[in-house]
């Protein structure tokens, strides 16, 4: 009988579980675990598992986490979990202070409580420092045209990537996990859905890599469809929207802030360029709580 609770962010959906409430069966477990309870037939249904970890590292940080996708992979970071995990600690302790420091693989993450309305709750993040090396997203780079980048730099940026019948030009880097953005005219004429799956796990990510296709709307709006890695298609993504913004504006198509359009609502992007930390302001709504009976035999 192990407790949760759900909640999601613009319908990007996570169950927040307690690591203590867990019988300590290894590593596979928590693999094993986060596959039944996603399963949305079979178990209670999300996009992911953000297992806490209460009082680890305690006063460095509020809770610690790790996040597991529904097909049972570690996912490094995820904006929109993360804001699920803190909506879910104010929930609980109304009395908390409004700024949530929590741990994680990719290190510290601050956000800071700005409004609340019932069990919606609206947060800033910060969300580290972008990184852009070849090396920290992971992308393999070997054989590159170097006009594919900036001059000097080791960016991965408009660098033709084909995929089945078509070339994308894509940009590359690391929001905590890898990141892959291509710019788009529009959705409708072309199956997004399926060159998502292909460039997930295409060779050059050896760790495969979260996908966002962009529509440049105006200087300051995008709007994007999201093929994430280990869950497929979600409607909205924190670290996948801000991949989008920064894509678009180091392709010089927009300038921060930017507003994020995705099928689940709107999330704002704040970065002032390379080696500063980029900002995530958005929203996380607690849905409801229970006990998850399956878990026999993990």
């Amino acid at each position: 009988m192990i407790p949760f609770y759900k909640a999601h962010g613009l319908g990007n959906d996570f169950l927040i579980v307690d690591r203590d409430a867990l019988p300590d069966r290894g590593e596979e477990s928590l693999t094993l675990l986060a596959q039944k309870m996603c399963d949305r037939h079979r178990g209670i249904g999300a996009d992911g598992v953000v297992f806490i970890f209460p009082g680890m590292d305690y006063p460095q940080y509020d809770f610690s986490i790790r996040l597991f996708n529904s097909d049972g992979s570690e996912a490094e970071m995820s904006g929109n979990g993360i804001r699920c995990a803190a909506a879910v600690h104010h929930w609980k302790s109304p009395e908390a202070a409004r700024e949530v420091v929590l741990g994680s693989v990719v290190g510290r993450r601050v956000l800071r409580l700005i409004k609340r309305n019932g069990a919606r709750f609206t947060y800033v993040a910060e969300m580290g420092v972008p990184g852009f090396n070849p090396q920290e997203i992971p992308f393999s780079a070997e054989g590159l045209e170097m006009n594919v980048r900036r001059p000097g730099s080791s960016m991965v940026l408009s660098v033709p990537l084909t995929v089945e019948d078509r070339t994308f030009e894509i940009t590359a880097m690391s929001i905590g996990n890898p990141q892959c953005i291509t710019l788009v005219e529009e959705f409708e004429s072309f199956d997004w859905k399926r060159y998502g799956r292909a460039l997930e796990s295409h060779l050059r990510f050896p760790r495969k890599t979260n996908v966002e296709f962009v529509h440049v709307i105006d200087e300051h709006t995008v709007e994007i469809r999201i093929w994430e890695r280990g869950a497929g298609h979600t409607e909205s993504s924190g670290t996948g929207s801000i991949a989008s913004a920064l894509g678009a504006l180091l392709n010089g198509r927009v300038t921060s802030p930017v507003r994020v359009l995705t099928e689940g609502g709107v999330l704002q992007v704040e970065w002032k360029g390379e080696g500063e930390p980029v900002f995530l302001t958005g929203d996380a709504e607690v849905v409801c709580q229970g006990i998850f009976l399956g878990a026999k035999g993990i």
